[in-house]
């Protein structure tokens, strides 16, 4: 890692604490499936898992928190809940219809009910085939409609202005990926954004911190930066360097400047690792005090201090077809080319039949090549497995597996190749398709 130690803002900071005597969120779920789980999302990631009982019934108590949106999932699926420290919400369910039908009671009952009776009308992909001033209409009428819809539900006006904001920036998500998306969807490889356009985005990049709270609010300006530093500066081909150029130009108030330099650098090195970014630490440092964004921070450089070349592999924990559990201590003594994939990713499969052929090249050679599943339904995967075609070590993670959270892994197909100790030499390998994984794998094994 080249970060300075130094650097490092050391220490845990805890998330706020829910105390007995708070206002509380009742829940009420019929037909609950035991160990299903209900978690309330606070902000961005503080969690709360809250505890249902055989009978369906739980409680949140809720007074440390500030009066707010909160995300509610119940499996995969989320609901949006307004909640207040100082007024009580019920809500009950039926555990298969949580994504269908929801009621509230008590007095946050007409404020939740509102926001979820309806699903928002919203920008979708194909309108990005219109022409720029049809496409921005179209986001005004959408906004026009959606302000309507709140005005006649005649909701407090302390909720109301919150919820004005929140749909502004709803409802402009789609301004940010206007750009990428039209040239394809209408074919136009010519258009170039004009600077009405790109003045739009950027009058709606309001800096007011109160915003800060709204996740529409966060996703939108984090957009709208990357896609107001790559027009104003397209020679710049590293991306962190723009935004991060462009922040420090043009953000002045200090805590959306500390917002976005955080968000920018941790997505930047959950991707491709710490490295060359002393410049940018240095200024993550000087900007950025919030004790979480801190937090998250050192954690994130922790992982990526256990994945560096020569450090030993994060565990294994997988099983075969036959439910044989396999770990990476079987696997010692050879080299091991992991392949992390899933049967419904094309692009996993596109690179099955090069797979093949570097099987077949290297076949008696002193390497493994791993198969990996991250599958969710594990029939799935063992009905693809049981057709054939595929050769090497076939296994499946386990539900408690924590290898893909462990090598940060977001996205796949996702390669990692290990020495006959089981210690790191890639852990982003090239893909089989990629003539230079032969050359490494040669320099290797011959």
């Amino acid at each position: 890692m080249n970060v300075s130690k130094s650097m490092l803002l050391i220490g845990l900071f805890s998330l706020s604490s829910f105390h007995c005597n708070a206002t509380k969120l009742s829940v009420q779920i019929s037909n609950y499936a035991t160990g299903s789980k209900l978690t309330a999302i606070f902000g961005e990631s503080e969690k709360q898992e809250i505890p249902i009982d055989k009978t369906g019934k739980g409680v949140l108590n809720f007074s440390n928190f500030k009066t707010g949106y909160v995300t509610l999932m119940y499996g995969p699926n989320s609901r949006t809940l307004w909640l207040d420290p100082k007024q009580d919400l019920s809500l009950s369910f039926d555990h298969q219809s949580f994504y269908k039908q929801i009621t509230f009671g008590n007095s946050l009952a007409a404020i939740n009910h509102y926001l979820n009776a309806r699903k928002l009308p919203e920008i979708e992909i194909n309108d990005a085939a219109a022409k720029e001033g049809s496409f921005m209409a179209k986001a005004d009428s959408l906004l026009k409609e959606n302000l309507q819809n709140l005005h006649r539900a005649k909701l407090p006006e302390s909720f109301s202005k919150n919820e004005e904001n929140r749909l502004k920036y709803f409802t402009y998500s789609g301004f940010t990926y206007y750009v990428d998306f039209h040239p394809r969807v209408a074919k136009d490889s010519t258009y170039v954004p004009s600077k009405t356009y790109l003045a739009k985005v950027k009058e709606l990049c309001t800096e007011d911190a109160s915003l800060l709270n709204l996740s529409e609010y966060k996703q939108y300006i984090t957009n709208a930066i990357a896609l107001l530093a790559k027009a104003e500066a397209p020679e710049v081909k590293s991306s962190i360097d723009r935004n991060i150029s462009y922040i420090e130009k043009n953000i002045t108030n200090l805590a959306i400047k500390e917002f976005l330099i955080s968000k920018f650098l941790y997505s930047h090195i959950r991707r491709n690792g710490p490295q060359n970014l002393e410049k940018h630490m240095a200024l993550f440092q000087n900007n950025v005090k919030d004790s979480i964004l801190v937090k998250d921070m050192n954690l994130l450089l922790q992982k990526w201090d256990k994945l560096q070349v020569g450090k030993p592999s994060p565990e294994l924990n997988a099983t075969d077809v036959t439910g044989k559990k396999v770990s990476l201590t079987d696997l010692k003594g050879k080299f091991v080319y992991i392949d992390v994939w899933a049967t419904w990713c094309m692009p996993c499969r596109k690179e099955l039949p090069f797979l093949a052929q570097i099987e077949e090249k290297y076949r008696g050679k002193d390497i493994h090549f791993v198969g990996l599943s991250c599958d969710a339904n594990r029939t799935v995967w063992e009905k693809d497995i049981a057709k054939g075609g595929k050769s090497g070590i076939q296994i499946h993670l386990v539900p408690e597996a924590t290898f893909l959270d462990d090598y940060m892994i977001s996205g796949i197909p996702r390669f990692i190749l290990l020495d006959r100790d089981g210690n790191i030499i890639n852990m982003n390998m090239t893909r089989p398709s990629d003539p230079e994984t032969v050359k490494t794998l040669d320099a290797l094994l011959n």
